[in-house]
C-alpha cells in the first residue's frame, strides 16, 4: 500500500515553526476525589440522580451515593451543588493531525495541542476517521502509555475511495503545487470489487480499530464511487471482524453502504434532503451517524463570507488560526465549487435531523475537527447546539455523546457513563445541560482515567 504520514504533508504545508498555541492543561496528580451534592447525568437515560456524592480513587468511580453518605479517606473534595457530573464527551469525527488552518497561513499543526483542546472541552475520547494509522497509532500508544495526558483514541486508516473522487481533489486544492502529488499516492483507491478483501486487509494490517470508506461527489462532478464497490468494500470489512464506516453526500449512498451493512455514516446526507421512509430504512438496520453539522455549517458561513470564530475558539486556539479571511475570498475553483454545493443544501439538514431523530437513528456527536472553521473541542459544543436546535432534546443528543459512543465503539465499554466500577472520564459543569446544552460548555472540571485535567483558563496564562 502507498504510504506517507500525513503529518508529515500537513508540516510541509504549514510549516515546523514556533507553535503559537498557548498551555491549555496542567494535570494534578492523580488522587483521591469526593464530588459532593452534585447532580448525575449518567449517561444511561435522561433522568438526573440528584444529590449525589461521587468518588473517585485510582482511574475509577468507586462510589456513588447520597449526598453525605460517602466517606472516602484523604479525599480533595469538589462542590458539586449546582452543578452537573456526566460522563467525558466523545467526539466520534476527529482528524488529529489536522490543524484547521486556512489554505497559506503558516500555522503549524500541532496534535498535542489538538488533544488538549479536545480535553479542555470535556472531550475524553475520539475517533479520528481517515488520519495516517501510522501516525495515530503513534499517538494514541503515547496516551495509553501514560506518556502525554490525552484522550482516548481510536481510529480508521486513509479512507478507501475511488480515482479522483473524494478527498483527493479537495485535499490537493487545499495543499497546492507542489505538494498535491502526494495525495493521490497515498489514498487506497479501488478498482474492482474483487480488489476489496486484499484492500481491507491492508487497512488492518495498518493498526486501524476500524475501516473507512469515502463516496461522495465532492464538489459536484468529480468522481464517486460505483454501488458494487461500495457494497464489496462494506461486505470485506464484516468478513474481517471490522466495522465499516461510510462517508456520504446522498442518502441513496447511505441506504446503499446501511443495507449491505455499514456501521456509521460519517455525515448526515448533506446534499439533498430525505423522507420519512429513508430515515425508517436507516434505522432499521441499526446504523449510527454522526451529522458533523458544525463542519458543514462552518463551510457554508465560510462559503457566504460570514464565518466568525465563537467565543470558545478564541479561548482555545491562537488567533492566527481563526484567521480564515483566505478562505472567505478568492479561492481554488475547486474549493469554491464546493462551498456554493454546501451553501446551496444548507436549508435541508435541520429537516434531515428531524427526520433522523424521529425514526430513531442512533446519533452520535462528531464534528469533522479539524478543518478551517472548525477547531478541535470548541467546534463539539457547536454540535451539540446545532444538534438541539434541529430538535433532538438535550438528553438525546448528550446520550449520543457519551454511552451511546461507547457502546458503538466497544460491546463492553468500561467508560462513557457515570457508574461504579468504571473508567473516570468525567466531565463537571455549572448547571443543567439537559435543560439548557450550552451548560455543557461550561466547564468546572474534567477528569481523564481519574486524573484531573488542570484546565489552564487564559487568565492563568503569564504569557500569550
Amino acid at each position: 500500500m502507498r504510504r506517507l504520514p500525513l503529518c508529515l504533508i500537513a508540516c510541509l504545508a504549514l510549516g515546523c515553526g514556533a507553535s503559537p498555541y498557548r498551555t491549555l492543561i496542567e494535570p494534578a496528580p492523580t488522587q483521591a476525589t469526593l464530588i459532593r451534592d452534585v447532580s448525575v447525568f449518567t449517561g444511561l437515560d435522561a433522568t438526573p440522580l440528584l444529590n449525589r456524592d461521587v468518588v473517585i480513587e485510582g482511574e475509577r468511580i468507586t462510589a456513588i451515593t447520597p449526598t453525605g453518605e460517602a466517606t472516602p479517606a484523604a479525599a480533595r473534595v469538589v462542590e458539586g451543588r449546582g452543578r452537573t457530573l456526566l460522563p467525558g464527551y466523545i467526539d466520534a469525527h476527529v482528524h488529529l493531525t489536522s490543524s484547521g488552518a486556512a489554505p497559506g497561513q503558516d500555522v503549524p499543526t500541532d496534535v498535542e495541542h489538538n488533544l488538549h483542546a479536545w480535553l479542555y472541552a470535556g472531550v475524553t475520547t475520539v475517533f479520528d476517521l481517515a488520519g495516517d494509522a501510522s501516525t495515530i497509532r503513534d499517538w494514541r500508544d503515547k496516551a495509553r502509555d501514560g506518556e502525554i495526558v490525552a484522550p482516548r483514541i481510536y481510529h480508521t486508516h486513509l479512507p478507501i475511495t475511488v480515482d479522483d473522487s473524494h478527498p483527493i481533489p479537495l485535499t490537493e486544492a487545499l495543499l497546492g503545487a507542489p505538494l498535491s502529488w502526494f495525495v493521490g499516492w497515498v489514498v487506497p483507491t479501488i478498482d474492482e470489487a474483487g480488489d476489496a478483501p486484499d484492500l481491507v486487509e491492508d487497512v488492518l494490517d495498518e493498526g486501524a480499530d476500524y475501516v473507512k470508506i469515502t463516496v461522495d461527489e465532492l464538489p459536484p462532478g468529480t468522481a464517486e464511487m460505483s454501488d458494487p464497490l461500495l457494497e464489496a468494500l462494506v461486505r470485506a470489512a464484516r468478513a474481517q471482524g471490522s466495522r465499516a464506516v461510510v462517508h456520504i453526500g446522498d442518502i441513496h449512498k447511505g441506504r446503499v453502504a446501511a443495507d449491505a451493512g455499514a456501521s456509521m455514516l460519517a455525515h448526515l446526507p448533506w446534499r439533498t434532503p430525505i423522507t420519512d421512509d429513508d430515515a425508517q430504512a436507516l434505522a432499521a438496520t441499526g446504523i449510527a451517524m454522526t451529522a458533523t453539522l458544525a463542519g458543514w455549517h462552518a463551510t457554508a458561513a465560510l462559503a457566504e463570507g460570514t464565518w466568525q470564530p465563537t467565543a470558545l475558539d478564541r479561548e482555545i486556539h491562537p488567533a492566527a488560526l481563526l484567521d480564515l479571511g483566505a478562505a472567505q475570498g478568492d479561492v481554488d475553483p475547486l474549493i469554491a465549487k464546493a462551498f456554493s454545493a454546501t451553501l446551496a443544501a444548507r436549508p435541508s439538514w435541520a429537516p434531515t435531523i428531524a427526520r433522523l431523530h424521529a425514526a430513531g437513528v442512533t446519533l452520535l456527536v462528531g464534528t469533522d475537527a479539524a478543518l478551517p472553521g472548525v477547531y478541535p473541542g470548541s467546534s463539539f459544543h457547536d454540535e451539540l447546539r446545532r444538534l438541539v436546535e434541529a430538535g433532538v432534546p438535550p438528553a438525546e443528543v448528550l446520550m449520543g455523546a457519551t454511552a451511546r459512543a461507547a457502546l458503538w465503539a466497544e460491546d463492553t465499554p468500561d467508560y462513557g457513563t457515570v457508574e461504579v466500577g468504571k473508567v473516570a472520564d468525567l466531565v463537571l459543569v455549572e448547571g443543567d445541560p439537559l435543560t439548557d446544552i450550552t451548560a455543557a460548555a461550561a466547564i468546572v472540571d474534567v477528569w481523564r482515567a481519574g486524573r484531573s485535567i488542570g484546565r489552564r483558563a487564559p487568565a492563568d496564562q503569564t504569557k500569550p
